[in-house]
């Protein structure tokens, strides 16, 4: 599975639907007239680079509207047959054992949530990841010495420590949740109920993480770089946090945004003049909008509402990875049927959990920014 935008009501993707491109008016409303958004080569149609940004920044304002929606679910005929087979199995199984149908349907909704992560989640996207052995401790590099470390030990405490050794040592962090069905969810389409099912643990593991990476971030960047606050994100307050972690000899490669700063950006012509778009729809689903001064800019506004992570007007600098952090992957996503009849609860389930390390290894390499209201 991938993420992929839909059109809400057909719940067909944007090319199948026949979603019009979309302009935005002088006066900021939407033209849905023209040449389809997208062509069948997966390219959003677009004649100039103006054009192109108009068409991004009306696609943002259908998912702001919820006309256009983001999901993994895939629409087609054999898609549905696999879930009446998949949840009709799993209703029918009370026994929970492997290979059995709750077994399964677990089974399969881990494996969707687990490639989702990986695809929009923070923590792929902007740590270096470190595959731990079993048996070893995971340990992750610092590149350079004398740096602030921020390691997280458990959910709601972030130590600080100054590293003036070669590794740091991420303790391991858990995060776990039960997924139920109630006895009043068995009479929904089994569409429906996967899609449910996938979207509350995506919630409660890939956003969980999110939070976590994003709370790591805003302990380091006050450390040795400023905190930025603006009225209006312009080019010069976006060259001076990408200096930030430049002046330090390292690389500022990835640009994190709220969505509504998306407005500031293609509103300013200066910022038009140094824009490199993104033109394959593919790698918008994934949450990239585009380069500016050679900056990958992320967003988590394509996202359901409740999977964002960042408020509004906040943005995020990162340093490559081998300069900024990294995560231990101790245990992947694992999923396990779960029956809470038997504590009065009239629901059963699946236990999900996954343990990872948590590091930024070197404050310099994170700064932070947001719109001051």
């Amino acid at each position: 599975m991938r993420p992929r935008l839909i059109h809400a009501r057909s719940g067909a993707g944007i090319a199948e639907a026949g979603v019009k491109g979309v302009h935005l008016t002088p006066g900021g409303n939407l033209d849905r007239s023209g040449s389809p958004l997208v062509g069948a080569n997966g390219e959003i149609n677009a004649n100039t680079k103006t054009e192109l940004l108009e068409r991004i920044a009306g696609l943002v304002e259908l998912v702001g509207q919820g006309e256009v929606v983001q999901t993994t679910v895939e629409a087609d005929a054999q898609y549905q047959q696999d879930c009446d087979r998949i949840v009709t199995a799993a209703m029918e199984d009370r026994t929970h054992e492997a290979g059995g149908g709750m077994y399964v349907m677990g089974e399969t909704l881990g494996d969707a949530v687990w490639e989702t992560t990986g695809r929009l989640g923070f923590t792929s996207k902007f740590l270096l990841r470190h595959d731990v052995p079993r048996g070893q401790e995971g340990r992750i590099r610092v590149r350079q010495k004398n740096v602030v470390s921020w390691i997280i030990t458990r959910e709601s405490y972030i130590p600080r420590s100054i590293v003036r050794q070669n590794w740091v040592y991420p303790e391991v962090v858990t995060i776990a949740t039960y997924t139920t069905i109630d006895d009043t969810e068995r009479a929904m389409a089994p569409v429906e109920l996967m899609d449910e099912k996938y979207t509350e643990m995506l919630e409660a593991t890939m956003v969980r993480e999110d939070n976590l990476v994003r709370w790591l971030a805003t302990q380091a960047a006050p450390v040795f770089n400023d905190v930025f606050t603006f009225a209006e994100l312009t080019p010069a307050i976006y060259s001076a946090m990408q200096i930030q972690i430049q002046r330090w000899g390292l690389s500022a490669p990835h640009c994190l945004i709220a969505i509504d700063l998306w407005n500031d950006i293609r509103t300013n012509s200066d910022f038009l003049s140094v824009y490199e778009p993104v033109s394959k729809l593919t790698l918008i689903e994934e949450g990239r909008l585009g380069k500016i001064y050679d900056t990958e800019i992320y967003t988590d506004g394509l996202r359901y509402e409740s999977l964002q992570v960042l408020e509004e007007g906040e943005m995020f600098f990162f340093a490559e990875p081998q300069g900024l952090g990294g995560y231990c992957e101790y245990m992947p996503l694992q999923t396990k049927p779960a029956d809470l009849h038997h504590v009065g609860i009239g629901a059963e389930g699946w236990y999900s959990h996954m343990s990872r390390g948590y590091s930024v290894t070197n404050s310099r390499g994170v700064v932070w920014g947001f719109r001051s209201s």
